[in-house]
């Protein structure tokens, strides 16, 4: 409510201030438009008029004086001068300016007319004798300064009345100013009077809201908030703690909702851990027993690959023991051939160079059966630690049983040399002897 008047106070005032101005410069703009240019058009017939008189007087002495280059036409010209200021005066007379002093004016034009009608008769009386014009120009100067002075008073009358349209506006912006201040003070005690009842209620209502806000914010439902509803702001305030206590009464009925989903989470997540334990148990039981089981399989493979490379490895150095032995016999009996196969040295020497082969081969063979056999006993023992080999370690026993294989051939072609060697070594002698005796018996040869 306080607003409104407050309003309403202000925009009185910007009414009367908006009026008062208004006249002001209404009253102002008479003054300069219609006073102040009427002055200056009266001021400026004068002045045309002193003008044309000054312009007659200066010919007159110059044709009284004699003076060459007097044209008679120039009083034409000054009575010209006075016609446009005749016209002027007119004008004038027909303004609102020339209504306020249109007595003056009317006189002002008479003896225009006059001072005009006798500046004719002595341009006459100047063509005919200037001695008689002369006797004119006392009277004439009387009427010439008559008319100047009806100007003057003219000009003092358009000058008083722009005082006096001055002195009103002046009167009226006081009177103006004076009523404003009145109204301002009748307007700031109503205000005052109206802040004082409006702002005593408001207080009152804003410590009931106050106090009705504080009940709600303990969580008091018994309050009536439809006791504190009004017209005004706290109205609005009211009806937004109404909200505020439907919401609250809301927010607490969710709580206990959400509270009650939150036990009951808790429970279902209680259940779910203890059956998530009870499978994680279970998982690592089973997963023990797998590792057993697989730990059984692993110590099986590995028994059973542990046989097989022993098996193996007692094949090969049996093979080995004999290639060596095989060999050792061989290089006995070259040794012992070799005092009567002199003669064929070509034939021995060969077949010895094929014997250190073999013995050299059978030496690397016997170093790559040993090299074998660490291989084997390195797989036999990481053989525990690693299930994932088992296909690798397959593709090893399957390398050494080719390998077993191919030594098992090189021995059979190391024998099938030695039994060459000894026939080679047999026929030689045979020859020998036969071509040492020719047609003898042939001698004895043990047998291998």
């Amino acid at each position: 409510m306080a607003p409104i008047l407050a309003l309403l106070g202000i925009g009185l005032i910007l009414g009367i201030a908006v009026q008062a101005l208004t006249a002001s410069n209404q009253i102002m703009s008479e003054i300069i438009t219609r006073g102040l240019k009427g002055s200056v058009m009266v001021s400026d017939i004068g002045s045309d008029f002193k003008t044309a008189e000054t312009r007659l007087y200066r010919f007159m002495t110059a044709t009284a004086a004699g003076e060459p280059g007097v044209d008679p036409a120039e009083i034409e010209e000054v009575a010209g001068d006075i016609g446009q200021v005749q016209n002027r005066l007119a004008a004038l007379a027909k303004t609102p300016d020339g209504e306020a002093v249109a007595v003056q004016l009317e006189q002002v034009a008479v003896e225009l007319q006059s001072y005009r009608d006798a500046l004719a008769v002595v341009s006459a009386m100047l063509e005919i004798d200037f001695a008689s014009a002369a006797s004119l120009l006392t009277p004439f100067g009387a009427l010439g300064d008559r008319v100047s002075q009806t100007v003057e008073e003219l000009v003092a009358s358009s000058v008083g009345n722009a005082d006096a349209n001055a002195a009103m506006a002046q009167d009226n912006a006081a009177n103006t100013l004076r009523n404003l201040i009145v109204i301002s003070l009748l307007i700031g005690l109503l205000l005052l009077g109206a802040s004082f009842v409006v702002g005593r209620e408001v207080v009152k209502g804003t410590r009931t809201i106050a106090a009705a806000t504080v009940r709600v914010a303990d969580g008091d439902q018994s309050l009536d908030i439809g006791a504190l509803a009004r017209g005004d702001e706290l109205g609005g305030i009211a009806t937004a703690l109404s909200s505020f206590r439907a919401a609250q009464v809301e927010t607490e009925r969710l709580r206990a909702e959400q509270e009650a989903n939150r036990q009951k989470a808790e429970e279902q997540a209680a259940a779910a851990r203890e059956a998530e334990a009870r499978r994680e148990a279970e998982g690592r039981e089973n997963e023990l027993k797998r590792q057993e089981q697989a730990a059984s399989e692993r110590n099986s493979l590995a028994s059973h690959f542990d046989e097989t490379v022993s098996n193996l490895m007692r094949g090969l150095e049996d093979q080995a023991r004999k290639v060596e032995e095989s060999a050792k016999g061989m290089k006995n009996r070259a040794s012992d051939n070799h005092s009567w196969s002199r003669e064929l040295s070509g034939s021995s020497k060969a077949v010895l160079d094929n014997i250190q082969v073999i013995s050299a081969a059978a030496e690397e063979m016997r170093a790559s059966v040993e090299e074998i056999s660490q291989q084997v006993h390195h797989s036999s023992r990481n053989v525990t630690d690693a299930v994932s080999a088992t296909d690798e370690a397959s593709t090893t026993v399957k390398t050494l049983e080719d390998s077993v294989h191919q030594i098992g051939q090189i021995v059979t072609l190391i024998n099938d040399i030695a039994d060459q060697t000894n026939l080679l070594a047999l026929n030689a002698t045979i020859e020998q002897r036969v071509q040492a005796k020719p047609g003898g018996a042939l001698p004895w040869w043990p047998a291998r």
